[in-house]
């Protein structure tokens, strides 16, 4: 499982990079991007979720049976 955070209220199309990189490697299965903003979404088989989502998913121990 792979995570990348940034800071601000948006992701952009290709900030996944680097998710994708170590998915189509091989290194790991799962990828999330995890941002500032309000709106969850996919991008490919990288998830994009906000914090907030994120933490709460985290906490109640659905990333560990997803």
């Amino acid at each position: 499982m792979a995570f990348e955070a940034k800071a601000g209220p948006s992701w952009k199309r290709g900030d996944e990079r680097g998710l994708l990189s170590l998915l189509d490697a091989g290194k790991v299965t799962r990828a999330y991007g995890i941002y500032t903003g309000t709106r969850a979404q996919r991008l490919g088989p990288v998830e994009v979720v906000p914090v907030r989502l994120f933490l709460r998913r985290l906490r109640d121990g659905e990333l560990l049976r997803s």
